[in-house]
């Protein structure tokens, strides 16, 4: 359980760096949030764990659980971004 916690930080600082990264070399908001957008789908639905094949219900059980926890990621990661959409959306 720990590690999905990590996880969880890891993507928030994954969002909102990779915003300001593009948000500084291209000073476009929009631009910035459609890398985001295209990169959080990217590394969280493919990189991140994935479900194993379930040979009990439980295992079902597990891939479900596994399937919140990366829309909780991918929410983690559009958090960071926006929380540095705030700081510069008026630069």
């Amino acid at each position: 359980m720990e590690q999905m916690h990590q996880i969880v930080l890891y993507a928030l600082l994954c969002g909102a760096g990779v915003f300001i990264g593009i948000w500084g070399w291209l000073r476009d908001v929009s631009m910035a949030w459609i890398v985001s957008l295209v990169l959080a789908v990217a590394i969280v639905w493919f990189v991140f764990p994935d479900p194993t094949p379930a040979e009990m219900v439980v295992n079902i059980l597990d891939n479900f659980t596994l399937m919140i926890y990366k829309v909780g990621w991918t929410v983690a990661w559009f958090v960071g971004s926006l929380g540095v959409y705030f700081v510069v959306r008026y630069e």
